[in-house]
């Protein structure tokens, strides 16, 4: 049997996707709404962009990335800083997700191993 870690029991729902789904059977039912819940752009990717995944797709790149993303990606992230910036930056410390909230995630409980940590305090 697998054991997680206690914590897990301390996460909560994502309250941005729940509203995002309030605001979409509203949405659905007639009421016009503006929902800026989930953060997603109004628009398409650019021409560029789409030519890019399809081009992906077809040689087969359309399965699940590493968790911590993608090998050159983040190897040309970490060359992007060393060049633009002059900061040294191993690629073993890049991660790259698909959102802003799977990776506050991922940081938040990558700290966290108790409330009383989290919170900064020393075990007595």
């Amino acid at each position: 049997m697998t054991v997680l870690a206690a914590r897990t029991a301390d996460t909560v729902t994502f309250h941005a996707v729940e509203l995002f789904k309030q605001a979409t059977a509203l949405q659905r039912s007639g009421i016009d709404i503006i929902s800026l819940g989930v953060g997603e752009p109004d628009f398409t990717a650019a021409p560029q962009v789409i030519q890019a995944m399809q081009l992906a797709a077809q040689s087969g790149k359309s399965g699940y990335s590493p968790p911590a993303g993608l090998p050159e990606l983040r190897e040309a992230i970490a060359g992007f800083y060393t060049k633009q910036l002059g900061a040294k930056v191993d690629p073993n410390r890049v991660i790259v997700t698909s959102g802003a909230s799977g990776a506050l995630s991922v940081r938040a409980l990558s700290r966290m191993t108790s409330r009383r940590e989290s919170a900064g305090l020393s075990r007595v």
